[in-house]
């Protein structure tokens, strides 16, 4: 059960400075991740201001989260 043993690395030295296109399938700076009792996993994404929540088969399935004003 869970990752099924795969290892999964998110943005490894990316340059926070350099210019990103926004595209609802790709994380642009995750900063944290947790996994519930389904396997479910959210990640925050932090350069987007979101939440995105994959499926134990790595699919999007929900995001929440948008950039605040102030």
């Amino acid at each position: 059960e869970g990752l099924g043993g795969k290892i999964f690395v998110f943005a490894a030295g990316a340059d926070k400075a350099e210019k990103r296109s926004y595209d609802k399938n790709t994380l642009g700076s995750p900063e944290a991740i947790d996994v519930d009792r389904a396997g479910n996993l959210y990640i925050a994404d932090t350069y987007h201001h979101r939440v995105v929540v994959m499926n134990p088969e790595f699919k999007i399935i929900s995001t929440f989260g948008s950039m605040g004003k102030g």
